[in-house]
């Protein structure tokens, strides 16, 4: 028998969402997604091993969306300004030189975001490292 730990019920327009948190016989424990449409229900159990990964992957999904809703009609008012205007600075700055990493930790997202936002841009993702080969301290030795 599973142990119910925490449930919250998220609902929009016909539909609703009960998520919740249940212990395992083993101990092990795990979430429960259950989708209920009028009478239909289905579900779905998520194993903590991979609950990290998905956060990752519909916080992009969300980003895409977001970013998309933008594309469309940035006038419309469902994406804040602010959105529009991250994506710019970061366009800037990636152009400027600053690596990817460094912009996810500035403007505080995933680097995969900030890779998606280039690539809508048509902005080649590079490496801008400077080779470990390359030697900047040659010297010019002249006779006299």
């Amino acid at each position: 028998m599973n142990e119910l730990i925490d449930t919250i019920q998220l609902s929009n327009d016909k539909s609703s969402y009960l998520i919740e948190l249940l212990k395992h016989d083993s101990g092990i424990k795990y979430v429960k997604i259950e989708h209920i449409h009028g009478k239909e229900r289905c579900s779905i159990n998520i194993s903590p091993n991979i609950l990290n990964d998905l956060i990752v992957v519909l916080n992009n999904y969300k980003r895409k969306i977001d970013r998309n809703l933008t594309i469309v009609d940035s006038n419309d008012g469902k994406i804040p300004i602010e959105i529009k205007d991250k994506a710019l600075l970061i366009q800037n700055r990636y152009l400027k030189g600053v690596q990817i990493k460094d912009l996810a930790i500035q403007f505080d997202c995933d680097e995969s975001l900030i890779e998606m936002i280039l690539e809508n841009n048509n902005i080649e993702i590079v490496s801008n490292k400077i080779p470990n080969k390359w030697n900047w301290s040659r010297k010019s030795k002249r006779k006299r």
